[in-house]
Formats: structure tokens, sequence, C-alpha cells
């Protein structure tokens, strides 16, 4: 791109650092509520069932959000919808830390997911936009402020529930910290790219993206994905105090994981890999580290191996966000949401089934499940690989 002034390219510099942080808050959120959910449901007297449907009601909107908030963007532009996120999950934060009625506290959990599913669709879009070539880069950097979050999140909110804050406080201190960024997103700038060649690359409708093979496959990938690191996030505490009896070890076990997750992301944005390959093996490797963990008899081994579980998860996500957005660089709103909504599909039909599984047959069983899926998204890498390898 030429003819760019200095002012336009420090404001396009900013970006990366907008959407980190972004992230980094988010996952503190997300953090806090893995390793609080169970007193939230203690306190408004649910199950593991209910528990689940909170969980469920977060990824319910992250599925809706970002399909109509991606194409949107890509039609009216991106900077006016990230601003429409931030609203909309500062509301939800607000609403979910001062009420006591659960409807009103599935509401605001409700408001956090879309805005968070709007910044994670918009943000990754932006990014890719911006310097494609940089992209697995860019995306696995600012995902790792991401997984960051979450590994610090229980500290921090644990932190603050001990000096008398309250479990609300996971809730309201991630919107307030949203309202600092709003000042950066003001003067950032959000690359237009333009169609470059190919009809793959040219601007396509909703309707005709979601007939491509390559990105449903790619759909049901990051719908595995995130329903494999959802059930783990959120039932780990469980899984430690029921089955092993070491809950002294669930915040270890949660916060160890997403670290894991960011030095990984950090790694794969440093080097060069063959997406592909990355995709197999991580998928391959992620069915048998969850069938150990659901042999597992100790709280140590266990805590051993959500950690290399996470290591293996973490470049999972950015790799298929920047397989997608490149592939289609004009749609690349549009494409983002779809995948987002994907991940918002699996994240809303795990935790249900995850709480089904385990109040019949007990948390062992219900993570022995989680192998299976796995398993087929091993499958669709083999398809996908097999099918850029014939092209």
């Amino acid at each position: 791109m030429t003819g760019r002034d200095p002012g336009t390219e420090y404001r396009n510099r900013t970006l990366l650092p907008l959407v980190s942080a972004s992230y980094l808050i988010f996952g503190v959120g997300l953090g806090g509520f893995q390793l609080k959910l169970a007193d939230i449901a203690r306190e408004f007297n649910m199950h593991y069932t209910a528990m689940g449907s909170l969980v469920t009601m977060l990824y319910i909107a992250i599925m809706i959000a970002p399909v109509f908030s991606g194409y949107l963007s890509d039609r009216f532009g991106k900077k006016k919808f990230m601003a429409l996120a931030f609203a909309i999950y500062i509301a939800g934060g607000a609403l979910a830390a001062l009420t006591h009625n659960v409807v009103i506290l599935y509401i605001g959990i409700f408001c956090i997911g879309a805005g968070a599913g709007m910044i994670e669709c918009i943000g990754t879009a932006a990014l890719s936009d911006s310097h494609p070539e940089k992209a697995e880069k860019n995306i696995n950097l600012s995902e790792s402020f991401y997984s960051g979050g979450a590994a610090i999140g229980p500290f921090v909110i644990a932190a603050m529930i001990s000096a008398g804050a309250g479990w609300r406080a996971l809730f309201i201190v991630p919107a307030i910290l949203i309202v600092f960024l709003l000042p950066l997103l003001r003067i950032t700038e959000f690359t237009v790219r333009e169609p470059v060649g190919g009809h793959e690359l040219e601007r396509q409708s909703l309707f005709s993206l979601l007939k491509s093979k390559l990105l449903m496959l790619l759909v049901i990938c990051i719908m595995i994905y995130v329903g494999v690191e959802t059930v783990i996030a959120y039932f780990i505490d469980s899984f430690f105090s029921v089955e092993l009896g070491g809950q002294a070890f669930s915040a270890a076990a949660i916060s160890l994981y997403w670290l894991a997750m960011t030095v990984s992301r950090i790694l794969f944005g440093l080097i060069n890999t063959n997406t592909h390959i990355v995709l197999m093996v991580t998928y391959g490797l992620t069915a048998v580290l969850l069938a150990l963990l659901a042999l597992s008899g100790h709280a140590v081994a266990a805590l051993v191996i959500c950690i290399i579980l996470g290591f293996v998860l973490g470049s999972i996500w950015p790799m298929l966000m920047a397989l997608a957005t490149k592939r289609f660089s004009a749609s690349s709103g549009t494409v983002a949401g779809i995948l987002v909504a994907g991940s918002g599909l699996g994240g809303m039909l795990f935790p249900i089934l995850m709480g089904v599984v385990a109040d019949n047959s007990g948390l062992r069983w219900a993570m022995s499940m989680l192998v299976l899926i796995s398993v087929v998204a091993f499958v669709c890498c083999v398809i996908i690989f097999r099918g850029r390898e014939q092209r």
C-alpha cells in the first residue's frame, strides 16, 4: 500500500496493542469465571447441568453476534463495530455484577459473550487485513494475551475476593478496564483490504461462503477446539475436587493450563511452521492427552497433563483463524464471524453435554467423551491437508 502518511501508519500500528489489550481483559474475566463458576452456581442453587448452562449462555452469544457483526463490518467498517462490541461488553459486565436475579445474570453473561465474540471476530480480521504476511504471527501474539489473561485471571480475581470484593468483581473489573481502551480505539486505523485476484479472494456473500467445503471443515475444527478448551477450563475444578480429591490443585491447573497456552502462542508467533501439519499433530496429541487425563488417578499427574494439554491446544485457534481470513481476504470479517460462531456452537453444546454425562455417569466418562470428538477434528484436518496436496 502506497501514499500512506506517517500519522496513518502510526495509527495502524496501534491496532495490535488495542486488540491484544482487549483480549487480555476478556481473558482475565474468563479465567476468574472459570475459577468461581461453582461459587456462582451455589449462590443461585444450580446443579451441574444448570451450571453448564451459564457457560452455554456465554457461548450462545459468541455464536450469534459475530456472524452478523463480521458481515456488517466488512460492508460498513470494522472500527464502528469494534466500538459497538466494547459498549455491549461493558453493559453485560455491569448487569452481571449488579444483579441478584438469575434472569438478569443470564442476560448479562449473554451481553459479555456477544461483546467478546464481536471483539475477537473483528480484531482477528483486522489484524489479518492490516498485514496478511504476518497474520499467523500477529494473531498468535494477540491470542497469547487472551490466554495470558485467563492464566492470571484466577489469581487476580481470587486476590480481589480475598480483599472483600466478592465474586462479582470478575464481571465489573473487566468492564471498567474496557472503558480505558476507548481512547486507543479512537486513534486506531483499521485497514480496508481490497479484493486481489481470483474468485475465492473476491468479496462474497454470507450464503456463498457457507457453501465452501474448506470453510465448513475449519468450522468443525474450531467448534471442537473451543468445546474441548471450554470443558477443560470450566470443569477442571470439579474434576480435581470430585474425582481426584485435590481441590487445592484446581486453581494451579487452570492457571498453568492457560499459561502453557500463552507460551505456545508466543512460540508459534515467532517461528515459521506448516499450518496444516501443526493442526493435524495438535489434534492427534489432544486426543491422547485427554485419554490420559480421563484415566489419571493422582492430582499431580493430572496437573502435568493439563499443562501439556494447554501447550498443545495453544496454536490451534490462531492457525485456524489465520488460514481462513487469509484464504478469503476480502471477506475477512464475515469469515472470522463464521468461525467465531462455530466456536460459540462448540462452547454452547459441549458444557451442556458434559454436564448431562457428568450428572448421569460421572466426570471421568464425560472427560472420555472428548477423546472421540478430538479424533473427529484430526480427521477433518487430514481431509483439508489432502485436499490442499491434490490441488
